[in-house]
């Protein structure tokens, strides 16, 4: 069955990665303003129903399998372009 190739764009979730302190309202706050989650992402639809989409990013055609697979939940996604018809 044909995969369906699509572009997403969402919003990630965030946390500092190297944080190990307490930080003040203030603090988390400008932090917050800082950051940047929108990701754009583009691959073949694994699966699609009501709560999330499974994305993955590379297909291995001779041995027919994925890799790299994304479980991006619906409400996060800010747009999304079905590039199907224009890779083949």
């Amino acid at each position: 069955m044909k995969k369906k190739i699509m572009y997403l764009e969402w919003i990630d979730a965030a946390s500092p990665a190297d944080d190990i302190s307490w930080w003040s309202e203030k603090e988390i706050i400008d932090w917050s303003a800082k950051f940047d989650s929108h990701i754009k992402s583009v691959g073949w639809i694994i699966q699609e129903n009501k709560k999330f989409i499974i994305l993955a990013s590379e297909y291995d055609q001779a041995n027919d399998c994925y890799a790299h697979p994304l479980r991006v939940p619906k409400p996060w996604i800010r747009r999304r372009v079905d590039l199907t018809k224009i890779i083949k």
